[in-house]
């Protein structure tokens, strides 16, 4: 019997968020559930993601169990970003940790996350 793919179902991409004058349409995750599910389980679209909002700050530790694609993880710190890393996929055993502190991560595409670099401004619309 197949297990069940894990993910945030009632994802929705309805959140604008500007790096580097560029436009992403992201889910926010609020919740420590809505944090470390992320974008498991989801076949994520063109210039979308998802904002993950750990409200404290800290070395954040993720991982890609169950996600679909290869992401880039955007860390982010008193709006601009302190770090930027590549997640594959390949195995969902392995974890990522952000050697710096952070309280928000933007997960994305990697081929939309090229432009993004450390020290660029992030605007979260609410």
């Amino acid at each position: 019997m197949k297990k069940p793919t894990i993910s945030n179902k009632n994802l929705q991409y309805n959140t604008p968020v500007e790096i580097n004058k560029q436009i992403f349409q992201c889910a926010l995750c609020k919740t420590d559930e809505e944090c470390a599910l992320g974008l498991m389980g989801q076949q994520v679209p063109d210039q979308c993601g998802a904002i993950l909002d750990f409200r404290k700050p800290s070395h954040i530790v993720l991982n890609m169990k169950n996600c679909l694609q290869p992401l880039t993880a955007v860390f982010v710190q008193s709006n601009k970003v302190v770090y930027k890393m590549e997640m594959d996929n390949s195995d969902p055993k392995q974890t990522f940790e952000c050697p710096v502190i952070a309280t928000q991560v933007i997960e994305l595409l990697p081929q939309d996350a090229q432009q993004i670099k450390k020290g660029d401004i992030v605007k979260i619309s609410s």
